[in-house]
């Protein structure tokens, strides 16, 4: 799962609406078909918590035509650290392998219960950090 962050980082892909996407579960291509959907999505992405770091929520979401697909592409921006970040929620991200690996592992996740996990990794404990390697999930 680190290599998976690493390249979406170095694509310019926010790890934190990536981790909402998979773990809210319903997110794919016909989301963005409708407006109802989307709005459904945006509020989870608003509320979520993430299964590995400190979430930061985007402040600003712009809906955007996607006439190639019938639908609508979402351009999030969010805001760390005083640096802006953007990221568009599309077609292509919907369906990209990465993704439907990612929304896999996330599904393992459920069956122990909600996020923030308390994960340790070389012996400390962290609580909503990073966490990448072998760790023991305490519940």
């Amino acid at each position: 799962m680190k290599k998976l962050f690493q390249k979406w980082k170095e694509e310019g892909l926010d790890k934190n609406i990536l981790s909402a996407l998979a773990i809210e579960g319903k997110f794919n291509k016909d989301t963005l078909k409708k407006e109802e959907e989307i709005k459904n999505l945006l509020d989870s992405l608003k509320e979520h918590a993430s299964l590995y770091y400190e979430y930061v929520t985007p402040v600003h979401f712009e809906l955007e035509k996607d006439e190639e697909h019938n639908g609508y592409s979402l351009k999030c921006t969010s805001e760390k650290d005083r640096k802006l970040k953007e990221m568009i929620i599309d077609f292509e991200l919907a369906i990209s392998p990465d993704m439907v690996e990612l929304k896999k592992i996330a599904s393992t996740f459920k069956g122990i219960g909600d996020p923030p996990f308390i994960i340790e990794e070389d012996g400390n404990e962290n609580r909503g950090k990073h966490a990448f390697g072998s760790f023991k999930i305490y519940y």
